[in-house]
């Protein structure tokens, strides 16, 4: 004579629905990846900081917050940001203070710096080529804004001489600028044509 099983409970118990339904708001809910540790550290803040205002009698800094919650500041304030990206807003939002605007009517402009950071990239690896004696006048020129003379005297050479190197330089750099570019020649700055 063999025994059968008893059938298994068919519906799911209260406790592991609510888990499940924690799992998948922990899990599913944000907008962007952000690691479990942070949301635990997030949902810990604002216990702690009312239990800290009660103690204290005013709201905690971060740093005694932090101290509270037994991570560091940057710990703590990466948690706050991150809570920035549990629901991000729709770029057809409408934005606050604008009475018609939508939030993707105010981002999203071509940055005027992007066309010249292949000039920046190319100009950098073509500075580094020069010979060491024109690399450290063209840098005193331009990162350290040194005038010509000053550069003459730190160097030791005339004026003139700085000049013609800087020139020289110049020359050097419009070159493999042009090389790099396959663009028309254009005259050097009004800086190179001192």
């Amino acid at each position: 004579m063999t025994m059968l099983a008893a059938p298994a409970s068919t519906t799911a118990s209260p406790s592991a629905t609510i888990g499940a339904l924690k799992r998948h708001f922990r899990d599913a809910a944000w907008s962007m990846r952000v690691p479990r540790s942070t949301q635990e550290l997030l949902l810990s803040i604002p216990a702690a900081s009312s239990h800290l205002t009660q103690l204290l009698g005013r709201p905690p800094t971060s740093v005694e917050l932090a101290d509270h919650l037994r991570v560091s500041v940057d710990v703590l304030l990466a948690a706050v940001a991150a809570a920035q990206v549990y629901r991000l807003p729709s770029l057809n939002e409408p934005v606050v203070g604008h009475t018609t605007a939508a939030r993707m009517d105010l981002i999203g402009a071509v940055d005027p710096n992007n066309t010249s950071i292949d000039d920046h990239l190319a100009l950098a690896s073509l500075v580094a080529a020069l010979p060491p004696r024109e690399r450290r006048i063209v840098t005193m020129r331009f990162c350290d804004e040194m005038t010509q003379e000053r550069i003459a005297a730190e160097i030791g050479i005339s004026q003139v001489h700085v000049s013609r190197l800087l020139r020289q330089a110049f020359a050097q750099l419009r070159v493999g600028l042009l090389a790099s570019a396959d663009t028309p020649a254009v005259e050097g700055p009004p800086y190179a044509r001192r």
